[in-house]
């Protein structure tokens, strides 16, 4: 009896410990409400904001779940209440949009407080804020698969330390740095897409950001920080900016334009990764790694800004690929500061400019050969003179008219029934093509003005929702054997590309995209260049 009596009390006793998930509870947020503060959080009593939610209802370990459609949001959800382990998303199933058109000037979106830890934002979309989109200032803090957009500044700004901030997608970002004509430059801060502040040990992976009127991904003043395989095209100043910041990487990363003019900066499109000691106040840039990164259509594939003394110390820029560039593959500004850096085994595309400004006193070897002044004007000229010819030609340069279907269905053609020009999915500007209905058809054009006996190629931008329709990449007529690249990537954008050669009187080409059977997918982003 006594051993049945210890067994009853040891099983009570780890009850808690136990059970001590089955506690987690569901609070439920509904669209939209005059009074913010409100609700039980049932789904038949939802609680009338997110700030309600999380501060009033929920406990450590609970799930906020906003419901599908658009939330007015007309102030700031600040998320202060001392909380640990909540993740707020959609309804599963259900889509949830926050508008903050209707908020006071000044005022951001979401905001995690200092008093938070492990706090997790997924599965929304965030817009209209006026100043930034999501702000996380508690630590092991995460935002994930998240669309936002069209911000005052950041889309996503991080002060946190610990913060993982993935699979996010952020566009028309820091529009207060946004003339009335739509070009960057009307005197805001550049603040840029995801932007790092005095944070350590984040991790930003496998985000796509474009139309930022500032810099992509910026860590400034940061330690231990990783940004890797995330995609940056079409911003005003830098893809990748490292400020003053230490023991970080930029790895295995993507750049590029698609020709977007309003974001040039000095007639050229942004630079690929920038690395600098802008913010006087923080360490100069030390022990940074910059490997595996891909840059082309830069202005400078890869440019060190002293701004302040102190160089760049035991830092790597190695086994990236730079170019092809509109002013420099490699511009590093002399610096007595630099020590123990090596710029080693880069790929350089020199078919626009062949520009690598290096000083003495950073290790490089043959393919990075570096330069003295009097080298250094000489490669200017030869620049010059390599972008006039290369203009000319057409190498480098999109040979599609409309290519983002900005103009509507304007030079293409989409099989009857099978898709259409909208707004629904795009990835850059406001528009891509879609083939939705049916199956089988395509999205194709053809394009004259080829050189013969030419090298071409051809890529686009794809997602699709499902995969099972056959979906291919082609180019035919050229005077060769058609040739067609298979796209397979569903739920998020990649770039898909081919490549083919004029026949020896051929000066046309027929391109597009075609489905062999049933299945849905959206294309952005035509390019057809000359190799």
């Amino acid at each position: 009896m006594k051993l049945h009596l210890k067994k009853i009390t040891l099983a009570l006793l780890l009850l808690p410990l136990c059970g001590s998930g089955a506690y987690a509870a569901t609070i439920y947020v509904k669209t939209s409400a005059s009074n913010r503060s409100s609700g039980t959080g049932t789904t038949a009593d939802p609680c009338t904001s997110l700030e309600y939610a999380f501060n009033r209802k929920a406990a450590n370990g609970d799930t906020i779940a906003l419901m599908g459609g658009t939330h007015t949001c007309n102030q700031y959800e600040n998320l202060y209440a001392q909380k640990s382990n909540i993740t707020i998303t959609s309804k599963p199933g259900e889509w949830a949009v926050l508008d903050f058109a209707s908020e006071p000037s000044g005022k951001q979106g979401i905001a995690v407080g200092k008093n938070t830890s492990n706090i997790t934002i997924s599965s929304l979309e965030i817009k209209n804020t006026k100043i930034s989109g999501i702000t996380l200032d508690g630590p092991n803090s995460k935002v994930l698969n998240c669309k936002i957009h069209d911000t005052g500044e950041a889309g996503i700004r991080n002060y946190g330390a610990g913060s993982t901030i993935t699979g996010n997608e952020v566009w028309e970002a820091n529009r207060n740095n946004r003339r009335s004509d739509g070009t960057p430059g009307a005197g805001a801060s550049q603040i840029s897409g995801i932007d790092s502040f005095r944070a350590s040990g984040a991790y930003i992976a496998n985000n796509t950001v474009w139309f930022v009127y500032g810099e992509g991904i910026l860590i400034n003043a940061c330690d231990r920080m990783t940004v890797t395989n995330n995609r940056v095209h079409d911003v005003f100043s830098t893809a990748y900016y490292i400020d003053a910041s230490t023991n970080s990487s930029v790895t295995n990363n993507e750049s590029y334009s698609t020709y977007v003019t309003r974001f040039y900066s000095g007639g050229a499109p942004c630079n690929g990764v920038m690395m600098s000691h802008e913010n006087a106040s923080a360490s100069t840039p030390t022990s940074i790694t910059i490997t595996g990164n891909t840059c082309r259509d830069a202005g400078k594939g890869f440019f060190f800004w002293k701004d302040n003394e102190g160089g760049m110390k035991n830092c790597k820029i190695n086994d990236n690929s730079f170019g092809p560039c509109y002013k420099n593959l490699i511009n590093v500004m002399t610096d007595s500061g630099h020590s123990n850096t090596e710029i080693l085994r880069n790929r350089l595309d020199k078919s626009r400019s062949p520009s690598i400004i290096i000083p003495t006193n950073i290790r490089t070897d043959a393919n990075n050969s570096s330069s003295s002044s009097s080298s250094s004007s000489s490669s200017s000229s030869s620049s010059s003179s390599s972008s006039s010819s290369s203009s000319s030609s057409g190498a480098s340069t999109n040979l599609i008219g409309n290519p983002g279907f900005e103009s509507g269905a304007t030079g293409w053609t989409i099989s009857a029934g099978k898709g259409q020009v909208d707004s629904v999915q795009p990835l850059t500007d406001r528009n891509s093509a879609r083939l939705t209905t049916g199956t089988g058809g395509g999205i194709y054009r053809t394009i004259s003005g080829l050189s013969p006996s030419t090298n071409y190629t051809l890529s686009v931008q794809a997602k699709l929702t499902t995969l099972g329709g056959g979906f291919h990449l082609y180019a035919s007529g050229f005077g060769g054997s058609e040739v067609d690249g298979e796209i397979t990537n569903v739920g998020s954008w990649r770039r898909t590309t081919i490549s083919f050669t004029t026949g020896s009187s051929n000066t046309s080409v027929n391109i597009g995209v075609w489905r062999d059977s049933a299945g849905t997918g959206s294309f952005d982003d035509f390019v057809l260049q000359r190799r």
